[in-house]
């Protein structure tokens, strides 16, 4: 009985898992807020103050983040408004300068932001996965429980066969198309 009740409430928990939730439309200020890293990281580069590998990983951060989100066409265009306007904005070289260093601490706040996120996925794609396991061990144990309940085996013959061909069954009663051996 306890194994049966631990396979119910195993194939509850894991069909609320197994659907995958739609992503969220992505609000204005985070679109805002991506391209603004993205544009910037790319004028640093442009200016050559970024490394080719710094300015790609900002990147890379921003595209994992950005998928993370549903982005509708006019949250889209907004981002690539936003996008452009960093790459064009007019600056001296010192705020150029001043502007890339305050855009290294965002960028690495977005580093660890997808990093975080991607390692939560992997922990919960890793938890799915026991709980599959678990609900596979629980449905075992609860098969052999009924088995052991219900008296063991119970030999049948196939409806309309002329062969006479008896099976032995694990179970209480014949599967449907099947008739006790007995009659």
């Amino acid at each position: 009985m306890r194994a049966l009740i631990i396979a119910v409430v195993s194939a509850l928990v894991l069909s609320g898992c197994q659907t995958t939730p739609e992503k969220p439309d992505m609000p204005e200020q985070i679109a805002r807020h991506l391209a603004s890293v993205a544009g910037g990281a790319k004028r640093c580069f442009n200016e050559g103050i970024f490394s080719p590998e710094y300015a790609a990983q900002a990147q890379r951060s921003v595209v994992y983040l950005a998928n993370t989100w549903n982005m509708t066409p006019e949250v889209g265009a907004l981002y690539n408004e936003t996008f452009n306007h960093y790459l064009t904005v007019q600056a001296t070289p010192e705020q150029l300068a001043d502007g890339c260093r305050k855009f290294k601490f965002e960028i690495a706040n977005r580093n660890n932001e997808a990093a975080s996120h991607y390692n939560q996925m992997q922990v919960n794609a890793q938890r799915q996965h026991e709980m599959k396991k678990a609900h596979v061990q629980a449905a075992k144990e609860a098969n052999a429980a009924r088995t052991s309940m219900l008296g063991g085996s119970v030999q049948c013959k196939k409806v309309g066969s002329i062969s006479g061909e008896v099976r032995t069954y694990n179970a209480f009663a014949c599967p449907v198309g099947w008739y006790p051996a007995q009659f």
